[in-house]
């Protein structure tokens, strides 16, 4: 009989349960009909003898179900009997309760089950007939349901085998895991009952990883908090295999048999790739303000299409710029806090780095893959940094996997780029990668022959890397490395009758390679010392009558030392050279330091030319002592000495920095101290700068309170000051007052011979605001996690003494960003990213004059920097999905930037008397890619 899950089924039966009624039937007839005619024996004899009447034969399975509750799961069958008239063609015609059920609901659905039934009618001889019968229906209750397994769950921390230190952002994968059955003997007898799953518990020998086969796919998956702890739910119970997944250390796997209702708490240590385990070779200044994004949150931040230094900009501090380019290299590190762009440093991997963007598609010259976590100090950095006045950004490399060879490979859209890494040996391991542009191809096959313009070089970009480690001892890991990067595009007009008919060229390249050694003894003295040497040019062609080249070969050698002299003492020394050797060539207009108006001259007659060869060298040393007099409390005091060779000055610097933890959940800090900076290396120059200039300086103070009341949040309040002095400005009249000109020809007057070129040290500034930084990250099943960051700033600049106070061209008064991030179960994960920024200063036009000697409108500008654009905003949302199988992985990810087309200043035009002004609006940005790693 066909059965109604979960509901209970009736069972209609015939056969030898029927026949005593029908039986009962016949010999009451009989009796009567002996009766009437009185014949005794004899007619019992011919009645015997007559025509006998068959069974009606049901011709169907009939289930009825019942309404849920009339029988509970389990309980006895419950019987209705039935008494059913059946008519000559088979079919029911009547039907009545012969004996109830008790139970009124069930005696209705037997009596609807037998009204749905039809029979092979009884037959006496060769005739059908009609007959009446008991029939009996059972309901048969349902089934209990199976009892409820109780699920197991995992939970702990993960941590770095030899310091027990916290290990974040690490994913941690379960697996479900089968027994690799050996090749038994065929001669012995099998094991009549083999333990696939043994008892972790007993005295037998611990089962390895290695003995089990995974899955293809994961059951679960989870990321650790920033403190290293994970918990993995509604697991059913069975035997498993944990993996983790993270670039700088081993791939371990862990055996874990969960049984019914389980709560395991573990902790898992790590141990790192290629270096000594206890080695940390980036060690986080205490109580410094540092904002770190790791390689996993690097990959998913929406809005920057997994580029490193495309993620930055969404944190507090870290101002908008609209693309801009100085004599065709493109401005590299961003504006903190109100600094200027060249303010900041930018290291890679431990050294300074003076590219870091590709000038044709801003992208970082080094992918996500490589990178193991970006970080920045915004102020007040640690006395390692010198050569600034404004803050950090770095770029910390990873070490090439050791367990096996993988890579990847992502074809992407407008560039590909694959990566291939993996142990040589037991001691040694390589990593190789590559990423290149193919809009050059395209635009070469689009372009028509005829076309006005003839792409010599069409735009492209190209990085690559490459990367050997080894281990030469327990103590010493040595590595060679070589990043390096090229990019530019070349312009041809065809009608031109010229050999070279250039309109427009840009190039952009560098090569470095580098020696890192890296040592640890048992004591905990770590040493890294690392040179390298850096090739880098750039330059930039305009026509016939504008030109800028810089060809530098640069040495750096770095050394960082770390020495536990006791449990509250440690000492932390060290020092970076830099040799710089440059060929610079330059025929440019001369402007000021910020952009303040139009030029004073226009034709190419008045453009600084000329060539300068130097070789300009920079030294500094720093010491810095952690104190930890009590637990809660770390003073570190930090003394640097910089020496410039252009300025042929030492210059001490002291900073310090002071933490304390009055509760576990509670960190304040205090950190500042003296800065300096040279000038650039156009403001030196004899051709278009000043050779007397002297240092910049800055004095940085940075208060921060940072509570943590869980894992799931942490709240960082900090406020600053920065005071500039002695800052490089620019004496030319670059904002041109036109009712002060006796004569308009002297908007065409030569160059002067000033040697100074009208630069001085006489600028100020002062830089002061307050920022919030919220993470968090809530829930379990599905995680929400993200940020709010807010900043209130102010930052203003005096060019000269007798000047009143302006607004810094890069001033925001208001910066506001929100990141939100869901992932959801098979690894599915939803983000956005909205962003909002005060319009920068503006120099307002406010009116303009039309001079018929040239044939055009010449503004005529308000105060400098006295009018604000329209602000910044922009909307970013990103779809991330995994696939994740045994040996490998696909990622992919749609990301669209400025969904609703926002309408901004980063592109405004005037009309042709000025008059007029339109902001344009860029269109939205989609990038897709998938990723498949092996």
């Amino acid at each position: 009989m066909m059965r109604f899950p979960s509901m209970a089924t009736v069972l209609l039966f015939w056969a030898a349960a029927v026949t005593p009624a029908w039986a009962q039937s016949q010999t009451e007839t009989e009796t009567e009909a002996g009766t009437e005619t009185e014949a005794g024996t004899e007619a019992e004899t011919e009645t015997e003898a007559g025509p006998q009447v068959s069974y009606p034969i049901p011709l169907a399975d009939i289930s009825v179900p019942l309404e849920p509750g009339l029988l509970e799961p389990g309980a006895d069958a419950v019987q209705v009997l039935l008494q059913v008239a059946i008519d000559a063609d088979g079919k029911v015609v009547e039907v009545g309760v012969a004996r109830s059920s008790g139970i009124v609901g069930i005696d209705e659905a037997a009596i609807r089950a037998a009204e749905l039934q039809t029979f092979l009618p009884s037959m006496m001889g060769d005739e059908p007939v009609a007959v009446t019968i008991e029939y009996p229906v059972v309901f048969l209750a349902p089934e209990p349901p199976p009892p409820a397994i109780p699920p197991a769950e995992l939970s702990g921390s993960v941590e770095i085998r030899g310091e027990k230190t916290p290990l974040g952002r690490v994913e941690v994968t379960l697996y479900p895991a089968s027994r690799i059955e050996e090749d038994s003997d065929p001669d012995s007898d099998p094991d009549p009952d083999p333990d696939p799953d043994p008892d972790p518990d007993s005295d037998s020998e611990d089962p390895s990883p290695d003995d089990f086969t995974l899955a293809d796919e994961p059951l679960l998956v989870a990321i650790t908090d920033d403190d290293g702890t994970f918990a993995l739910i509604d697991i059913p119970p069975g035997t498993y295999v944990v993996a983790f997944s993270h670039p700088g250390y081993r791939q371990d796997r862990f055996l874990e048999i969960l049984g019914e209702g389980v709560e395991r708490e573990v902790i898992y240590r790590l141990r790192p790739r290629g270096i000594p385990q206890t080695v940390v070779v980036a060690r986080k200044e205490a109580d410094t303000p540092e904002r770190v994004l790791t390689r996993d949150q690097l990959r998913t931040v929406p809005g920057a299409g997994r580029d490193p230094m495309a993620a930055v900009e969404a944190l507090p501090g870290v101002v908008h710029v609209s693309p801009d380019f100085t004599a065709g290299t493109q401005v590299q590190a961003p504006v903190l806090r109100g600094a200027a762009a060249e303010d900041s440093v930018l290291y890679l991997d431990g050294l300074p780095v003076p590219i870091i963007f590709h000038t044709m598609s801003f992208y970082a010259i080094v992918g996500d893959d490589l990178v193991d976590r970006v970080f920045l100090q915004p102020a007040s950095a640690g006395g390692r940094y010198g050569d600034l006045n404004g803050g950090v950004v770095g770029l910390d490399l990873r070490s090439p996997r050791k367990d096996r060879v993988g890579g990847f490979v992502d074809p992407g859209i407008g560039q590909a780029s694959l990566a291939i890494e993996g142990p040589i040996n037991d001691k040694s391991r390589f990593y190789f990668g590559i990423r290149r542009s193919y809009y050059d191809i395209l635009i070469n096959l689009i372009m028509p022959k005829d076309s006005p313009l003839d792409f010599a070089t069409a735009p492209f970009f190209q990085d690559q890397q490459l990367i050997l480690e080894t281990d030469f001892a327990k103590w010493l890991t040595f590595s060679l490395g070589y990043i390096g990067t090229l990019d530019g595009m070349k312009l041809l007009d065809p009608d031109e009758e010229e050999e070279d008919p250039l309109i427009f060229e840009m190039r952009t390249d560098m090569h470095r390679i580098f020696l890192r050694a890296i040592m640890e003894n048992e004591r905990g003295v770590t040493n890294k010392i690392h040179p390298a040497l850096t090739f880098w040019n750039s330059g930039f062609d305009f026509s016939d009558f504008l030109s800028s080249t810089d060809r530098h070969t640069t040495f750096h050698l770095a050394d960082d030392l770390h020495v536990p002299l006791a449990k509250w003492l440690a000492v932390d020394a060290g020092g970076l050279l830099e040799v710089d050797k440059l060929i610079q060539y330059r025929n440019v207009p001369q402007t000021g330091r910020e952009d303040t108006g139009p030029l004073a001259s226009t034709g190419d007659d008045a453009n600084l030319v000329g060539t300068e060869r130097a070789t300009r060298t920079w030294g500094g040393v720093y010491v810095s002592l952690p104190i930890q007099p009590v637990k809660p409390l770390t003073i570190t005091p930090q003394f640097r000495l910089d020496y410039f060779s252009a300025l042929d000055e030492a210059i001490p610097q002291i900073r310090g920095h002071i933490g304390l933890s009055p509760v576990e959940q509670l960190r304040i800090s205090l950190s500042g101290g003296r800065y300096v900076q040279s000038p650039s290396f156009e403001e030196l120059s004899e051709v278009t700068g000043n050779p007397a200039l002297g240092p910049e300086g800055a004095w940085h103070l940075n208060a921060g309170v940072l509570w943590a009341p869980g894992p799931w949040l942490d709240i960082d309040l900090q406020g600053y000051v920065k005071w500039l002095d002695h800052q490089t400005v620019s004496s030319n009249t670059t904002g041109v007052d036109f009712g002060d000109l006796a004569d308009f020809a002297d908007l065409f007057m030569a160059p002067s011979d000033d040697p100074t070129h009208g630069l001085s040290n006489d600028g100020a500034g002062r830089i002061y605001g307050a920022e919030l930084f919220a993470r968090f990250d809530l829930l379990r099943k599905t995680r929400l996690s993200g940020w709010l960051g807010y900043s209130l700033s102010w930052a203003e600049r005096k060019d000269f003494p007798d000047e009143d106070w302006r607004w810094f061209q890069h001033d925001r008064r208001h910066q506001l960003t929100v990141l939100l991030q869901l992932a959801l179960p098979k690894e599915v994960i939803f983000g956005l990213r909205w962003q909002f920024q005060s319009g920068a200063p503006l120099t307002p036009v406010l009116d303009s004059t039309y001079y018929a000697d040239v044939g055009m409108f010449i503004p005529e500008y308000g105060n400098l920097y006295s009018a604000r654009a329209k602000p910044y905003h922009q909307l970013d949302l990103r779809f991330d999905k995994r696939w994740r199988k045994k040996n490998h992985v696909v990622d992919f990810y749609v990301d669209v930037q400025n969904v609703y087309v926002a309408k901004t200043s980063d592109f405004t035009i005037y009309s042709y008397d000025y008059r007029e002004s339109a902001s344009f609006s860029s269109f939205p940005a989609i990038n897709l890619a998938v990723r498949v790693e092996f």
